[in-house]
């Protein structure tokens, strides 16, 4: 179990909660926020990301940015202040 802040991420349940409240995360989303927060505060590049939730292949960033759009929303982080954008490299969390 992760425990960050507000957030709580429970890998065994595979359940992620804001302020003690439920959000649903598809699979790729509770990977993400699951390998930013154990990196928190470290710069988790798109690579990175791409390597650890869909393996070796081709990157395809738009694919992983999306599912990052999806989480901030679902977050409600549309303005980037809890996974901040790290132009050209990828993203972090500080929690």
């Amino acid at each position: 179990k992760l425990v960050k802040g507000i957030f709580i991420l429970d890998a065994k349940k595979h359940e992620f909660y804001k302020d003690n409240e439920l959000i649903e995360l598809t699979n790729k989303e509770f990977q993400i926020m699951e390998l930013l927060m154990k990196r928190n505060g470290e710069v988790v590049s798109r690579e990175e990301i791409f390597n650890h939730i869909w393996g070796n292949g081709v990157l395809e960033s738009r694919a992983i940015d999306m599912h990052v759009k999806s989480l901030r929303s679902k977050i409600n982080d549309e303005d980037g202040s809890i996974i901040k954008s790290v132009y050209g490299i990828g993203y972090k969390v500080e929690l």
